[in-house]
């Protein structure tokens, strides 16, 4: 899983712009695909069905690469308002049970069949037994504050009672372990009831182990389906932040200067003109042997207006030591409330250990301009900080921390700021059949919101897209608005569709 900053690229139906969030990152049905095969011009149009909408595809290749298959095509002059083409005479029921945590048998729904379920958007992880009674006490926390290690809150693997970059790690170490699913598989933030997997992620207690001795390998199956595998991931970045009264505070181990290994952390800024990247570079000084995976974070405590005024952030790990053969996942969250970054890289465990020196990753951030950087004011220590290294044995590898410091250089005011270079925006072509190409010089767009002649917003995409799709729109203008960070306008182009 590399990059999982969670960069992915959204495929969503716009039903009306209150469904739409501000700088909500949404790709159109239609949209033209990145990774996929299609001719794009191809005239065989299919149509599929979201809810009450019928969506036109002009060709089966496009559709297939927006994830749907054969069975979800329908006619292309099926009326909307048919819904979910459900059998009520087929009598097979299912019972659903509605979100919320608190789980008595009167807030369950039962459906005639599987359909009419999924028609109303509950899957099957939603199932429970519509013959059995439930205790209306599942799912809930001890009145005695105390963590209950008969439940599960989904992602605190090592049941600390909080959820981060620790329970990654500890997870990756049981990858593709399988068990009893849980009766419920909600990953809601609660406390669920499990069946025990009858193992332990340690048989015996170690000097700074991620997990007690005696805690339940079926912790690391997160989303209860019965694996331990990258959707139980997901649902640490879903909880990622949650916690629950009486947290007990994970203590890192902290290395001895000199001795041990130590994480560098190094930075580099360059001007792109409209903005600016500031680079840090995290590498490892001194040998690591037997490296299984490893986690900390990069905190801003010290630096916490170039934190607030970054536009992105993202993590790369090809060029790791620790990843030279691509058998790694890697783990990227944005703690906005803390200010700080956490990180980490695990091995698949089948593929064994690594051992090296040299770089782990590099973090990009994306600045406003290298003139907003230094007029934050900040100067001082961006530093790594909850550092853990694991090895093949489920040993802590002891590591020093490092840091860099960031010294603000505002401009003198002897020399006058030079005017920015005029920026351009071309809309191509004009009119359109539905494919539309843009081409941006010297500018940085943060997002473009797609409107209809009537002003409707149909689309609202982040960053700066290289193309649009106007496939199943009726003709007429659209207009394409491109704002700044701070949702100013910058530019307006309008295309003609025929």
């Amino acid at each position: 899983m590399n990059n999982p900053t969670r960069h992915f690229i959204l495929t969503a139906i716009l039903f009306s712009v209150a469904h739409v969030c501000s700088h909500a990152h949404v790709k159109s049905i239609g949209e033209a695909p990145t990774n996929c095969d299609c001719d794009l011009y191809e005239d065989a149009p299919v149509c599929i069905q979201m809810g009450g909408d019928i969506i036109p595809y002009p060709n089966l290749c496009l559709a297939t690469c927006d994830g749907f298959t054969t069975v979800d095509i329908v006619p292309c002059d099926m009326s909307p308002q048919s819904s979910c083409m459900c059998d009520p005479n087929i009598y097979d029921p299912v019972c659903v049970l509605l979100p919320g945590g608190i789980i008595p048998l009167e807030n369950t729904i039962e459906y005639p069949n599987l359909c009419f379920a999924t028609c109303d958007g509950f899957t099957t992880a939603d199932i429970i037994p519509c013959d059995e009674p439930i205790n209306p006490d599942d799912g809930i926390y001890s009145d005695d504050g105390i963590y209950p290690n008969d439940v599960i809150y989904p992602g605190d693997v090592n049941a600390n009672g909080e959820v981060n970059h620790i329970d990654f790690l500890l997870l990756t170490t049981e990858y593709g372990k399988t068990g009893p699913a849980r009766n419920v598989q909600n990953t809601s933030w609660d406390g669920w009831d499990y069946t025990s997997w009858n193992e332990n992620f340690y048989e015996t207690n170690l000097q700074h182990a991620l997990a007690p001795s005696n805690l339940d390998i079926a912790m690391a199956d997160a989303n209860g389906d019965g694996i331990v595998e990258e959707q139980d991931i997901d649902v640490i970045y879903l909880n990622a932040g949650n916690t629950h009264p009486d947290v007990i505070p994970f203590d890192y181990p902290e290395g001895i200067e000199g001795q041990d290994p130590k994480l560098k952390l190094e930075h580099s800024i360059t001007d792109a003109g409209e903005f600016a990247e500031l680079e840090l570079l995290i590498s490892t000084e001194g040998y690591i042997n037997d490296l299984q995976g490893m986690v900390f974070s990069i905190a801003f405590d010290e630096t916490p207006d170039l934190f607030d005024t970054a536009l992105d952030f993202s993590f790369d790990s090809s060029e790791s030591w620790a990843n030279t053969d691509g058998v790694s996942v890697d783990f990227f969250q944005v703690d906005h409330n803390n200010k700080r970054l956490n990180l980490g890289i695990s091995r698949y465990k089948d593929f064994g250990s690594a051992s090296g020196e040299g770089i782990v990753g590099k973090v990009s951030i994306i600045i406003g301009d290298v003139i907003i950087l230094n007029q934050t004011g900040d100067d001082g220590d961006i530093k790594v900080e909850n550092t853990y290294l694991l090895d093949g044995n489920k040993n802590n590898i002891p590591t020093v921390n490092g840091k860099t410091r960031i010294q603000s250089d505002p401009p003198t005011t002897e020399e006058p700021t030079p005017e920015p270079e005029p920026y351009e925006i071309h809309v191509f072509p004009n009119p359109s059949h539905g494919h539309v190409m843009f081409d941006f010089m010297n500018i940085f767009v943060y997002a473009t919101i797609v409107t209809d002649q009537y002003g409707n917003i149909i689309a609202i995409q982040d960053g700066t897209i290289p193309e649009f799709h106007l496939w199943g729109y009726q003709p007429g203008y659209y207009h394409f608005i491109f704002q700044d960070h701070m949702g100013a306008e910058l530019a307006t182009r309008s295309v003609f569709l025929q």
